[in-house]
């Protein structure tokens, strides 16, 4: 693969790097690339475990609040309807957006880029689409999510008993996950398993 470099630009043909190796300039010694050791069937793995994850994460409960024997659980997607129904509607459409409509998002995204190139006949996505996913990316937010939900979780300790739903861990494991799945398909990557995946 034809590379050229950042600091001299003097232009080099890289072959494949082996897992742990790396490509430096054979003039400036800067380095060039590096072998992180993925391939396109552990992106594609993450990619099946983030939808799992996705899919958990709207459909079961986030919380369970007890309080005076009175046990109330909410959805995702219910606590944005209970936003709306307090007249809270921008907050309401932000934490949708952020939250639920952008990880689905990014995880179709993915998987319209990955998936041709497992799958033979189906098109491949243009550079107009992986642009578009490197665009929805920061906005997609469920970590930022997480991290309120826990401190409202530790201010109402106090007050009732709170016991975590399964949408909650799929949540922390859904920013594991897509934080993987971010560091191993680069956009390298993507340009070398297609040149591989091409008839």
């Amino acid at each position: 693969m034809l590379t050229i470099c950042p600091q001299c630009d003097l232009a080099q043909d890289l072959g494949p790097l082996a897992p742990g190796q790396r490509a430096r300039c054979c003039r400036c010694r800067a380095e060039l690339a590096s072998g992180f050791g993925a391939n396109l069937d552990a992106a594609l793995a993450a990619l099946a475990t983030a939808a799992v994850l996705l899919v958990f994460m709207n459909v079961f409960p986030l919380v369970q609040m007890q309080i005076q024997g009175a046990a109330h659980a909410t959805t995702l997607l219910g606590a944005v309807r209970e936003l709306f129904e307090q007249g809270r509607a921008p907050v309401a459409l932000l934490v949708f957006a952020t939250t639920v409509a952008c990880p689905i998002a990014e995880v179709f995204l993915f998987a319209r880029v990955l998936l041709p190139l497992r799958v033979p006949g189906v098109a491949r996505a243009g550079a107009r689409l992986v642009g578009f996913l490197h665009r929805v990316r920061p906005w997609s937010m469920v970590e930022v999510f997480l991290l309120g939900v826990l401190v409202a979780l530790v201010k109402l300790a106090a007050l009732a008993q709170i016991v975590p739903g399964p949408a909650l861990w799929a949540c922390a494991a859904l920013i594991f996950t897509m934080s993987f799945l971010k560091v191993i398909v680069r956009a390298e990557d993507i340009w070398a398993w297609s040149r591989g995946a091409a008839p």
